[in-house]
């Protein structure tokens, strides 16, 4: 479909419910890749789709989709490669904002010295040497 132009920022940008009664999130073809696969994200980006982009009112993060999916390989690709900015909010609030240390302590609970465990701890290795800081930070989630 990309290489027959279909648009690689084609997006929902803000939630809504449809005709069917059905509520429908806000997302896009590389949100959803985000999740899913590494290769669907490299190609969406090689045809233009853009991994800086936020969506909707609550501006959700690229970044914030990898992890609550608890993909690392997507996630040190979009931090390493991509350069997504691990300071900026994963989600915007009515009263506050949500950002990274939210995400990983919501999403990405590992039994201890398991292999998902490691990689929590390597990408929390890696977000301190970026700056982000998790002993101080006033959790929301």
């Amino acid at each position: 479909m990309l290489n027959s132009g279909a648009d690689p920022n084609y997006a929902i940008e803000d939630p809504f419910t449809n005709d069917k009664k059905e509520y429908v999130i806000a997302t896009s073809p590389l949100m959803r890749a985000a999740r899913l696969d590494l290769n669907v994200l490299k190609l969406l980006i090689k045809h233009g789709a853009d991994p800086h982009k936020k969506l909707g009112e609550r501006q959700l993060a690229l970044l914030g989709e990898a992890i609550g999916a608890s993909k690392f390989d997507i996630i040190d690709y979009l931090i390493d490669d991509i350069g997504l900015d691990v300071n900026q909010p994963m989600r915007v609030r009515k009263n506050d904002s949500l950002f990274i240390q939210d995400y990983i302590k919501k999403f990405m609970n590992y039994q201890e010295g398991s292999e998902g465990d490691k990689n929590k701890q390597k990408l929390i290795e890696k977000l301190e040497r970026l700056g982000v800081d998790f002993k101080n930070y006033d959790y929301k989630l």
